[in-house]
């Protein structure tokens, strides 16, 4: 079964949930699924990591496919890859046996460093690397445009095995 058929959704990671999630949101439950956001701005692997809401979220949701966004506020860092590495896979572990597709951070850095160790410690879980589509900024520079991040949805719901293209948000 495409991850796009599932029942119940869970979307949880920073402020880069909502760009994407509001998006998905309506074309699970225009099937009949559940799909349930847990965000925090300026949040991290490592702080998703070491808390109890991820635990919290999954044992109340109880999903059958885990979406993740996380990465956004880590991508300068070069100094803790081996301790972030660590948190990813702790993460991963939390989710367990569930279908789950982390949904890498869109990009504007040059540097690699903190993708890599992403990619490199995903375990089981797909990973859509979201550096690689241009998008237009929002005026902070960093998070894309509801424009964008209409596409980056898209881009998101076909990976997922989904059909046709998600609509407005809601």
């Amino acid at each position: 079964m495409p991850a796009a058929q599932a029942r119940k959704v869970l979307h949880f990671g920073d402020s880069m949930v909502p760009l994407v999630g509001n998006y998905l949101r309506p074309r699970f439950e225009a099937q009949g699924g559940q799909y349930a956001i847990s965000s925090t701005s300026s949040s991290s692997t490592l702080s998703w990591a070491e808390g109890a809401q991820l635990r919290e979220a999954l044992t109340k949701h109880d999903p059958e496919l885990v979406l993740i966004s996380l990465g956004s506020n880590e991508l300068y860092f070069v100094d803790d890859l081996a301790q972030r590495a660590a948190a990813i896979q702790a993460i991963v572990r939390e989710i367990g046996d569930r279908a789950c597709l982390w949904i890498g951070p869109p990009s504007w850095a040059k540097a690699r460093g903190f993708l890599d160790t992403l990619e490199a410690n995903l375990g089981p879980c797909s990973y859509f690397d979201s550096a690689k589509l241009p998008m237009e900024r929002q005026a902070d520079g960093r998070h894309p445009t509801w424009g964008a991040s209409h596409g980056w949805a898209n881009q998101v719901w076909q990976r997922l095995g989904g059909e046709g293209s998600v609509g407005a948000a809601q």
